[in-house]
């Protein structure tokens, strides 16, 4: 499946016209919604949406911003400073998002690899990734498509930051976290906490 991620940077003092905003039009997106989020912690301020696509069926045109064209977008982006569009494709050993309740914090951690180690990425982290799963909910791994630099998506899904902070110190501890050789492969790396909008069908 291909998942199409937009990030919406809220002008300052409208997350809340922003969210309702969104709420309003939810129904209206071409593309099947799979989530919505707005950051608890790292860059605040913004609203990340995720749509799905299957493989051979992203519109054309579909992430364009087109004046005097209506977009399913076009009513919040003047309350915004920037968007970010991105697609990716799911790793194919974890299975597809399901909407429905998983928790009400979500983790999004993001590595950016060397170009050009697609494979190696995907074969290195496919048992971790399996086992990881089996510990807490990981609503979905993908993997960039579209940019100059590989980026790497996990979503991980937790009840509360308790829950999160006892289930890695768990891990960390058996020393199944995190997998070997990372350092040698990825440039940097990012992290993000999420909470689901009222329409998120992912909650």
């Amino acid at each position: 499946m291909i998942y199409e991620l937009t990030t919406l940077t809220t002008a300052a003092a409208m997350l809340k016209d922003v969210t309702t905003t969104l709420n309003s039009v939810a129904a209206e997106c071409p593309a099947e919604l799979v989530a919505a989020w707005s950051t608890e912690a790292g860059r605040v301020n913004d609203v990340l949406l995720l749509r799905r696509f299957d493989e051979n069926k992203l519109p054309s045109g579909a992430t364009e911003f087109r004046p005097g064209v209506k977009h399913w977008l076009s009513s919040v982006l003047p309350m915004t400073q920037d968007v970010q569009i991105e697609h990716f494709r799911s790793v194919p050993y974890l299975p597809e998002p399901s909407p429905g309740a998983l928790g009400a914090l979500v983790e999004m951690r993001s590595y950016i690899y060397r170009p050009g180690m697609q494979e190696e990425l995907l074969a290195t982290w496919k048992e971790p990734l399996i086992k990881r799963a089996q510990v807490s909910p990981m609503p979905l791994v993908m993997y960039s498509i579209n940019a100059r630099a590989l980026r790497f998506i996990h979503l991980y899904a937790y009840q509360d930051y308790t829950q999160r902070l006892q289930i890695r110190a768990g891990e960390v501890a058996k020393g199944t976290w995190p997998p070997p050789g990372g350092k040698a492969r990825w440039l940097n790396q990012e992290n993000a906490l999420l909470t689901p909008l009222a329409f998120s069908p992912l909650r």
